[in-house]
């Protein structure tokens, strides 16, 4: 492969960081605010029904200390996880990590659910550093394969992971017909998007 087959165009640099971006902090965040609100909500419901309680017996207060606690406790560990997740704004490509359980999710919405072992071998193949998480050099190194690859011997499944999360600017799973960028797609395929 010629050195310069192995650059990549400004554009597709910016959405290689974008979808990093997705992967490795806008899912996690929302995977942790989902479980904060759901701690949140039991707190809540604990600490209403100790109000309730307290008109009966003056001692609610003292009804559920333990699991106060350690529901308190993990809205802590969720809430450093998040402020961890936004705190490296910017050095994130080289601290953020794309892992298996944010890979599987992801698959899993875009109706591709993967078994465990299948989610562990599409990270170990493209995983150089061995560190169970797809790092952005791995991440970038292996778009570049893939999307110079002649031999077709390249894993492709992440590649068109990619690929789809380019155009689904929403990660709804679905991309529009209407969308400008699939449009472009289809010409530079040769298929004219009037038919």
């Amino acid at each position: 492969m010629a050195a310069t087959d192995t650059h990549e165009t400004l554009e597709e640099h910016m959405q290689l960081q974008r979808v990093f971006r997705i992967l490795t902090i806008d899912i996690p965040d929302k995977r942790l605010a989902r479980k904060l609100q759901a701690v949140e909500a039991k707190l809540a419901e604990l600490y209403h029904g100790s109000l309730s309680n307290t008109s009966l017996d003056g001692n609610a207060h003292d009804r559920n200390p333990r699991e106060t606690k350690r529901l308190e406790d993990i809205k802590a560990a969720y809430v450093a996880e998040r402020n961890k997740l936004h705190g490296t704004q910017d050095e994130w490509p080289t601290t953020h990590r794309i892992t298996k359980d944010v890979l599987a999710d992801v698959l899993e919405r875009l109706g591709m659910p993967l078994s465990p072992n299948e989610v562990d071998d599409l990270v170990w193949e493209v995983n150089d550093g061995l560190d169970g998480a797809v790092s952005w050099d791995e991440y970038n190194r292996s778009f570049l394969r893939c999307k110079h690859d002649k031999t077709y011997l390249e894993p492709t499944l992440l590649f068109h992971m990619t690929c789809f999360i380019m155009y689904d600017r929403e990660c709804t799973g679905k991309v529009r017909y209407a969308d400008e960028s699939f449009g472009v797609a289809l010409v530079h395929r040769g298929a004219g998007i009037d038919g």
